[in-house]
This record gives C-alpha cells, sequence and structure tokens, in this order.
C-alpha cells in the first residue's frame, strides 16, 4: 500500500515565505517533533509504550520555558488550594504555567526529567494561569482521558470575593489546553474526539493543538476551537469536512443558549497561532476570533510558484 498523504488545496504543497524569522520560530515545533518521533522508534520495543508521551511532555514544558517572557513559570506539578482539605484527591497535570514572580513553591519533587521544567512543583491555585495536558496522538480514547483529567480542577473554579485574604480558586482569566504530537490516518475519522472539545457544562473548557497530520505537508499544524451560531435564533449546525485531516467543524450541541461546534483547522500557521493567542491569554489581551500577533507567519511564496 503507497504512503497516505493529503494535498489541502491548490497551491498547498508550494514554496512558503513569511514574515521575519518565522523559519527559526517553527524550528522549536521542529525539534520537538524530531524529540517525539525517536522516542517513539525506542519505544517500539516497549512492552507498554507511554516513553514518548513522557519525551514530548519534557520537550512541550522545555519550548515553553524558552518562549514566555520570564514573569511566568512552567513546571509539571500540583495545583493545590487552601480551600481543600487533605481527603481529595491532588492530582499530577503536565503542564503548568503559573506567575513565577509572586507564587511561592510549596514543594519540590524531582522526576527523571532533569530539566528545571520537569522538575514537579506544588504551586497554589490563586497563581496558576493555565494548565495543559499533553498526549502523544489524537484518538477518542486520548482526547477522553485529557479532558477527564482537567475535570479535576473543577472544583477550584469558583470566584474568590475582591476582599477575600484567604484565595481558594483559580484566577478569573485561567485557561487549559490539551496538546497533541500527531494525528495519524487511523484516526481520521474520530469525530466523537472532535465534538468532545464542545462544552457540555460551563466551566474552563480546552482548546487544543495537534502538531503534525499524517500525510500532510510537514510545516502543518491544527488548532481545535469553539465557534457558535450567530443566527437568531441560534440554529444547529451539521457536521462539516470530509475527515480530521482537513478543515472540520463537528456537529454542534446546544450550549448557553445557542449552537456550538468545535472546529479543527489546518495550516502552516496554526502553531504560531496557538503561541500568541496563549500568551495573550496570560496577557489579558485575547480576542476570539483575532489574531494575537503577526509574528511568525507564512504563506505560499507566488513567485517562486509562478517558475515551477
Amino acid at each position: 500500500m503507497g504512503q497516505f498523504r493529503r494535498i489541502l488545496t491548490p497551491g498547498m504543497d508550494s514554496p512558503l515565505t513569511g514574515t521575519q524569522g518565522w523559519r527559526q520560530f517553527m524550528g522549536a515545533r521542529k525539534k520537538m517533533l524530531a524529540a517525539y518521533a525517536a522516542a517513539k522508534d525506542e519505544a517500539t520495543g516497549h512492552e507498554v509504550q507511554v516513553w514518548h508521551g513522557k519525551v514530548g511532555e519534557g520537550w512541550v514544558r522545555q519550548w515553553l520555558h524558552g518562549f514566555l517572557p520570564r514573569k511566568y513559570g512552567v513546571t509539571s506539578g500540583y495545583v493545590v488550594s487552601q480551600g481543600q482539605t487533605e481527603e481529595r484527591k491532588l492530582p499530577h497535570f503536565d503542564v503548568i504555567i503559573y506567575d513565577r514572580l509572586e507564587a511561592p513553591v510549596l514543594w519540590i519533587e524531582n522526576t527523571p526529567d532533569a530539566t528545571e521544567s520537569g522538575t514537579s512543583r506544588a504551586i497554589p491555585a490563586e497563581f496558576v494561569r493555565g494548565v495543559l495536558e499533553v498526549k502523544a496522538s489524537f484518538n477518542t480514547q486520548s482526547v477522553t482521558a485529557a479532558i477527564e483529567h482537567l475535570s479535576d480542577l473543577d472544583p477550584l473554579q469558583g470566584v474568590d470575593a475582591p476582599s477575600e485574604q484567604f484565595k481558594k480558586f483559580l484566577p478569573q482569566r485561567f485557561f487549559t489546553a490539551i496538546i497533541f504530537f500527531e494525528l495519524r490516518n487511523e484516526d481520521r475519522n474520530a469525530w466523537s474526539a472532535l465534538s468532545k472539545f464542545v462544552p457540555d457544562r460551563k466551566r474552563v473548557w480546552p482548546g487544543g493543538l495537534i502538531l503534525s497530520g499524517e500525510g500532510l505537508r510537514p510545516e502543518m499544524s491544527a488548532t481545535i476551537g469553539l465557534t457558535c451560531n450567530g443566527n437568531s435564533p441560534p440554529q444547529p449546525m451539521g457536521r462539516t469536512g470530509s475527515d480530521l485531516l482537513s478543515l472540520a467543524l463537528s456537529e454542534s450541541k446546544a450550549f448557553d443558549g445557542t449552537h456550538c461546534s468545535a472546529m479543527l483547522h489546518w495550516t502552516s500557521n496554526e502553531f504560531s497561532e496557538f503561541s500568541f493567542h496563549l500568551l495573550a491569554m496570560l496577557n489579558g489581551t485575547y480576542q476570539h476570533g483575532r489574531s494575537s500577533s503577526n509574528h511568525a507567519m507564512s504563506w505560499v511564496d507566488f513567485s517562486k510558484q509562478a517558475q515551477k
């Protein structure tokens, strides 16, 4: 059987150009994918193949540690609330982004990932800005597991009174996301996985990033976000797209007085878009539906296309 390959639209296999430094910025993504691929090869002989996922977590933390301003700390570890008792379990999270200048570290645990960002730390909930889960591949099982794990934070999503001295909840701008290293051809019809990105109740709900898709050109990544019906009255929206290795919208669900779908979008700019949206959410400047930066943007180089 020949190798599966998908070309999205005419011209999308043409040379790319972009804003100053876009290739260098994309180097971080390339390093993450190369390390993941090497770990995946090493894990082939393991009875339980989880090593490449652990390596992926470490590289995501290393990327964020280098990308984000110094005022934000990046670690794996625990989110601890002074409003909870020890009877409630204390789950471990892959990536915690926190206020590095203000947050005390309640305790530290050493892990096999010996980097600073790989050391597990316990951070008070009121100083945590975001939590990311990292998964090897996008499929129904991995999406379900990640969303269920992030739901462990639900008890911390209340609102502290402005005058509260002993804050016990996550900040109001707190966010979550799930990063997947790949979407395999075998999972290109995992529509139920995409549907899980539509909220079923009011709480902080994750967005997503898929770093690579099998058969797509190497620069392609995908973001997963929410799109809601603007009609009045709102109407249900049907599933759109041939499969998940192209532009896709899940079947909509009724939510918060309207109908919302999860949109999966592949371009050469989605890694950059995700990165700067994340930074904007941390800085409080994020605007839904608008780009957060023109840094590291790319497009088809039509001048070179004409010379082919």
